[in-house]
C-alpha cells in the first residue's frame, strides 16, 4: 500500500446451512490518489477474490469534492459451501477482516473467524488458524457440545506501506554558548575569566526507527566531523516491534547547517534493514 493512500475497511461474512455466502466490506480510501488506488487495487482484489459466475459483486461509492477521500460499501454473494481441509464435517461460518491505521506507520488488522465441526473442535481451531506470520494478539473459543464449534480472533500488525519499517523519528539539535577564557591569575588572589563567543559549537543528530521483527538501518550523518564517539543502540521491544537509535555529536564550526541537512530527517524513502527477518 503506497504511503499516502490507506485503505481502511470492516469485512464481514455469513453463511447459512446451505452454503449461500454473503460478504460485505465496508471502507475508506484517503489520500491524494484515493480514487485510482480504489478502482486498481481495492476493487480489483475484491473481484477477484469472488469471482463471477459464481458470486455477483454490487458495490456503493462516494467520493468527496477534492478526489481525495472514497467511502464504499462492496458486497458479493453466491453459492459456496465452505469446509475446512482437513477438519472432518466440517462447516465455515461467519468471518470478519477489519484493517485500521495504527501508530506511526503500523496497520493494524483482525482476523475473526467461526466455524462448527461434527469431528474434533480442537483440531478445527488449529486450522482456523492464519498462519502467514505470527499475530500480534490470538484468541481461541472452542465449543465441545452440542456440536464442536471454534472461533478464532487474530490481530496481526503490519506496516502500512509494506516496507516493514513501522516508525521513524530523527531530530537535529544546535547547540551553541560561550567560552571561558582565562584573562589574569595573581598568586593568592582568585583567577579573572572573560567569557566570548564559543568557536562553533556542537550539533546532535538524533533519532529511533522501529521495523517489524527486522532491526531497521541508522541513517548516515548530516557531517564527518564527530566531536564524540557515535552511539548506535538495538532493543527488541517485542516480538514484533525491533528498535534502532542512534546519537551523533558533530562538531558545528560553520552556522550554516550542511546542504540538505533538514530534509534528510524524514523517513527515508527505501528504508534499509539489519540482516535477516527474524533473529
Amino acid at each position: 500500500m503506497p504511503l499516502n493512500v490507506f485503505d481502511q475497511f470492516r469485512q464481514t461474512t455469513s453463511r447459512d446451512g446451505a452454503g449461500y455466502q454473503r460478504v460485505v466490506r465496508r471502507g475508506t480510501v484517503s489520500g491524494p490518489d484515493a480514487t485510482a488506488y480504489f478502482e486498481s487495487r481495492t476493487t480489483e482484489e475484491f473481484q477477484a477474490q469472488y469471482p463471477s459466475p459464481d458470486f455477483t459483486v454490487q458495490r456503493s461509492v462516494t467520493v468527496s469534492n477534492d478526489l481525495a477521500a472514497v467511502e464504499y460499501e462492496l458486497s458479493a454473494e453466491g453459492q459456496n459451501a465452505a469446509t475446512i481441509p482437513g477438519v472432518e464435517g466440517s462447516v465455515l461460518g461467519r468471518s470478519l477482516t477489519s484493517v485500521r491505521r495504527g501508530a506511526g506507520l503500523r496497520k493494524i488488522r483482525t482476523v475473526r473467524r467461526e466455524a462448527v465441526t461434527s469431528g474434533d473442535p480442537w483440531a478445527l481451531a488449529d486450522a482456523l488458524r492464519q498462519s502467514e506470520n505470527t499475530p500480534y494478539e490470538e484468541r481461541v473459543f472452542v465449543t465441545v457440545a452440542p456440536r464442536g464449534g471454534a472461533r478464532v480472533i487474530q490481530t496481526f500488525v503490519e506496516s502500512a506501506d509494506g516496507s516493514d519499517l513501522l516508525e521513524w523519528r530523527q531530530y537535529l539539535e544546535d547547540r551553541k554558548g560561550a567560552a571561558r577564557t582565562l584573562a589574569h591569575s595573581y598568586p593568592g588572589a582568585e583567577p579573572v575569566y572573560v567569557e566570548g563567543p564559543l568557536e562553533g559549537g556542537v550539533r546532535v543528530q538524533r533519532g529511533y526507527a522501529i521495523g517489524l521483527r527486522r532491526f531497521p538501518r541508522e541513517p548516515e550523518p548530516i557531517s564527518a566531523e564527530f566531536a564524540a564517539l557515535p552511539v548506535i543502540r538495538f532493543e527488541v521491544l517485542n516480538d514484533w516491534e525491533w528498535k534502532t537509535s542512534w546519537k551523533y555529536v558533530l562538531s558545528a564550526r560553520s552556522a550554516e547547517l550542511p546542504a540538505g541537512a533538514l530534509s534528510g530527517l524524514g523517513r527515508p524513502g527505501a528504508p534499509q534493514f539489519y540482516g535477516t527477518a527474524a533473529l
